[in-house]
This record gives C-alpha cells, structure tokens and sequence, in this order.
C-alpha cells in the first residue's frame, strides 16, 4: 500500500504499475538488487542499519534518472517476514549548478541525476552499466580520476582534492563540454560509492538549445528553453519547431528547409538575423539561433542554440542606429553587427555621417553654397518627420571616407567604382527626441539605417486583397520598403503598392515556372512561390521587391523583403 498520490507524481508511476511491486523499484542499482539481502539479513540477526534513523540517499524516477531524497523507516508492527514497515520519504534541495554521477569503485556508471541529459543530450538509460571513461572525450583523465579516488584519504575527499579540472565530456549532439568535476565518497562501509560532482567551466552558453531532425523535429532541447517556450522537454520531443514561430514564417518553414539555398540571405535566421519565437502562452520572444548542420548517419540534424534578445536589441542587429547633432556629427553608435555593412559602428563616433552616407557625400557640415550643407538638409528631414513619422528615405552606404578619400571618389574613375562597389543598399529613418515640457523643440537626434537586404515586411489581406493589418511585429514592418509609416498602408489594396502583382492574391498562389497551380498545398494552408515584382517609392522611383504569399482559409500573408538600390 506504499504508492499514495504524491509518490505517484514524485516517481512517474501510475498506481496500477507499482501495486504490489518491491520498493525496490525505486532505487537504483546495485541497492535495487541488494534490498532484499539487506531485509533478510535484519530479520535473522536483529541488527539494524537504517531502522530509525535518517538517512541521505537516491531515489530512481520511472525514467532511470536519479534524485537525492532523505529517507526514515521504522517497523510498525509483527515479526521477521511478517514484519509491516513504514517509510517516510522527503527530496532533498539540489545544486541547480552541478549534475551528478554514481559510479561503482570498479569505474562503472551506476546512475545519473535528472539533469545529465539535459546538460549532455544523453539519456539516463545510455549511461548506465557504462564505464564512467566513456563519458569524456579524454577517457584517460577520467581514468586518472578514479584511480586518485581509488587511493585518496578521507582528508582528500573532506578537502575536495579529489578532482579534475577542465576536462572535455561529450555531448550527443554539440561539441564537448569542459568542465570540473570532483569526486566525493559516498554509500557505506561495506557498500563504497563516488559520487562524481560536475560543474561546467563554461557558463551558461548552451542552456537554450535544441537538436532538431532534418524535417524541424525535436530530437532534444534543454529544460531552460523549454521553459522560455512555456513548457518542458518531455512535452516537447518530436514536436515541429516551427509550432514555436510567428505567423506566417511558421507555414512557410517546413518549405524553406526542404528548399534551403546553399547560401542563406543575410535576413535569414541562418545567418544569425534575429527571428520572433512564440510561446505557449502566444507571448513574442525576439532571439537569435545560432544553427549548425550535422550528419547523423544517412541524415542531418540541425543543432540550434537559441540567444534571446529583447526588440530593441533584436533591432540593432538588424540596423546601425547613430545619435547624430544638427550638423550630422555623430554622437555614439549603436552595437550593430560589423557584417551589416563590413565596418564596426564604433569607426563613425566623432565623424560625420557625410563620410559613409552617399546621399550626404562631399556636404559640408554648414555654411555651403544655397543651402546645401548637413546642418540644413537635417534640419529639412527634421521637418519632415516631424510632420509624419516613421517615413523613410533611400541611401547607400559605405566605410567611412577621408576628405582626401572622398575627394579621389569624386575625381577618380577606379575609385568611384571602388567605393560603389562597397556601398549597401539601405533605407534611412530619422527618430526625433522632442522635449516633453511646454516649451517643446527638439532634444535628440537618431539616425536609423537599414541595410535593404535585411527588410522583410509582413503585410495580411483578405480575399480582396486589401490590407487588413500591415506588419506582424516591430521586426517585420513593411511601411520602410516603401517610405512610409506602416500605419499608412493599412485598409489599402495591396495593388497600391505593388501594381504589377494580380488584383487578388489566388494570382499570387500560381507559379508561373511550373504547370502546377499551387506551388505548395496543405489542407486550407496555400504557399506561393516567391516572385519579383514592382512598385512605387514615396520618394517617387520604381522600388523592386520580392514577394511570397500564404494563405490560410481566407486570408492571405503576403512576405515582401529585399528591395534593390535605387
């Protein structure tokens, strides 16, 4: 009659797989198999061990995992095997920082503790009757290990010395893990146990992790971000990572791994753009994956370790933000990456922003002829964004130039070709800070530059094609691409932007490369092929951008991303 409720839970067990089965069920070896000696040996001499007393052992989950509990027995009632026992169990606090290993003084892995698996990727169940060398890529340390325990004084095992520092143990599925690892002595006189402490030497780097399968499964993932997802990796495993993602890049990813250039766009996750993960909870997570393929036998696995960012953090990745003064010197620079456009944003602070914008080239700070300097081409865009906000311009932009570098530009064939050739497409956005007290006027200036190729807007229509909502959150914004506030697009047919796709998005759905209607079909769920197509720029000039749509039931997601330089 031991199993009650809360034991049930504690252990994993239903009620109907542990009626009228030995405790020992619950307990590791070699104690699982010695508990009946140990019984039969106190009924026929009288001699108790643990009768009485509290103890500190290890209790084993249904799922071969172990967890330190602290265990009191006493005899209730009768006599050698009639005898009734009762046991109070309690778990013990564990040490969030360090996972453990019980290993035989012979070197072999008796049992590991429920977090093995989710710092190493391997099972409990792949550990045990293993030698505990097989744990580590350098089997001889652990070896080395063992055989100082075999011969360390208690003195050793009190002062921790019994150890070893940065070893390499392997992971199922990243790279190896170094870590410290102590050794401490455990179990009884007759009955000798190491206990092995591990502590990883790196931090936390790969708490949010996942392997996936070549087709988006979970193969395994780590309980930190199973937490941040809302739930836990046992309700986790084999389920479709892109469940996790933000509509409508969650129907489209399946496609894209089936159809996955060799070269992944800078505004693709692969490439490290920051991406917006969903919860369980429907609550956004900006993060960036760092994904790496491996080969597991005929297929690959995708191993994905998962950093998450704030918006505003996800933003900086994706743009290069600088604090400018009315004259375009530049005040400080945000910590954008240097790939965005091949230079570190910290080269700008002190200089002017007519030294890497091209629409600003050769101006003079002030004082130019009719007008055109920096102080009064900034002023006039601060006009203009004051009167609408959120607009934004075309630019290019390049390294930061010398004067004599920007004079051999303007007068030099080679150089001008030089420095086209260095220049990204971008789009220019301007944030003015204005004060908040009655007296108003403008406190702060920041300048927002997005390299072009990094822009992906998402825009949803009905089954007339007018805009029902522009923009699926901060990241993907469509307004930029066409030089407008997002706010402006809205209950506006889609035809206004991009003139030269069909009237309705059933015409966006058909591929004109093959005979085949649909490119992609699932139940209610449509996916298009990705086309180029044309429209307008509020600055007046043709803008190129290339377009995917997704329709579900009756609306439609249309992806629209990448415009090309003007």
């Amino acid at each position: 009659c031991w199993p009650l409720q809360v034991l049930l839970k504690l252990f994993g067990y239903r009620k109907d797989e542990v009626e009228g089965k030995n405790v020992s069920i619950i307990m590791p070896q070699p104690f699982s198999g010695r508990h009946n000696s140990y019984l039969h040996n106190y009924q026929t001499t009288g001699k108790a061990q643990i009768l009485d007393t509290s103890r500190s052992v290890v209790a084993q989950h249904k799922e071969r995992w172990v967890f330190p509990v602290t265990i009191a027995v006493t005899k209730v009632s009768g006599a050698g095997a009639d005898a009734v026992y009762m046991g109070v169990l309690k778990p013990a606090a564990q040490d969030s920082e360090s996972v453990k290993v019980w290993i035989s003084p012979g070197g072999t892995v008796w049992c590991v503790d429920s977090r093995f698996a989710d710092w190493f990727g391997t099972s409990p169940a792949d550990c045990v009757n293993k030698p505990f060398s097989t744990l580590g890529v350098e089997p001889d340390k652990l070896e080395g290990l063992l055989e100082a325990a075999r011969h360390a004084s208690p003195e050793e095992y009190t002062a921790g010395a019994v150890s070893v520092k940065n070893v390499l143990l392997t992971h199922k599925y990243a790279g190896p893990q170094p870590a410290d690892i102590t050794i401490e002595l455990g179990g009884t006189d007759n009955e000798r146990v190491y206990q092995a402490v591990i502590r990883k030497c790196e931090s936390h780097e790969r708490q949010h992790q996942m392997v996936t399968d070549h087709a988006g499964r979970i193969l395994y993932i780590t309980a930190k971000l199973a937490e941040l997802l809302g739930s836990t990796p046992k309700m986790l495993l084999g389920v479709d990572f892109s469940r996790f993602m933000a509509q409508p890049f969650m129907q489209l990813h399946s496609k894209w791994m089936k159809e996955a250039p060799v070269r992944a766009p800078i505004s693709s996750c692969r490439s490290g753009a920051p991406t917006v993960l969903i919860t369980q909870n429907s609550t956004p997570v900006p993060a960036k994956l760092d994904i790496s393929i491996k080969d597991q036998g005929d297929k690959s696995i995708y191993v994905i370790k998962v950093m998450p960012k704030t918006f505003p953090q996800a933003l900086d990745d994706r743009r290069l933000s600088l604090r400018i003064n009315p004259y375009g010197q530049v005040l400080a620079a945000s910590d954008a990456p240097a790939t965005l456009f091949g230079f570190r944003p910290s080269a700008l602070v002190e200089r002017n922003i007519n030294e890497c914008l091209d629409v600003f080239f050769g101006l003079p700070a002030t004082g130019g002829a009719q007008r055109l300097d920096m102080e009064h081409l900034i002023t006039e865009l601060v006009h203009r964004v004051v009167d609408q906000k959120d607009i934004s311009w075309r630019c290019g932009v390049h390294p930061p130039m010398t004067t004599e570098e920007v004079t051999a530009a303007q007068h030099n064939v080679v150089q001008a070709n030089m420095l086209a050739n260095r220049t990204k497409a971008a789009l220019m956005q301007l944030e003015v800070q204005e004060a908040e007290d009655e007296l108003g006027g403008v406190v702060g200036l920041t300048l927002h530059l997005w390299r072009a190729e990094m822009l992906t807007g998402v825009v949803e229509v009905n089954k007339d094609a007018e805009i029902v909502q522009a923009g699926c959150c901060t990241l993907h914004q469509p307004g930029p691409l066409f030089g407008v506030p997002s706010s402006a697009m809205q209950r506006t047919p889609l035809s206004k932007w991009l003139p030269s796709i069909p009237a309705g998005y059933d015409g966006l759905l058909l591929d004109t490369k093959e005979k085949t209607a649909l490119k992609h079909r699932t139940a209610d769920i449509k996916i298009g092929p990705t086309r180029h197509a044309s429209g307008m720029h509020s600055d007046g000039d043709p803008v190129h951008v290339v377009v995917q749509v997704n329709v579900i039931i009756n609306f439609a997601s249309v992806i629209v991303g990448a415009p090309t330089k003007r």
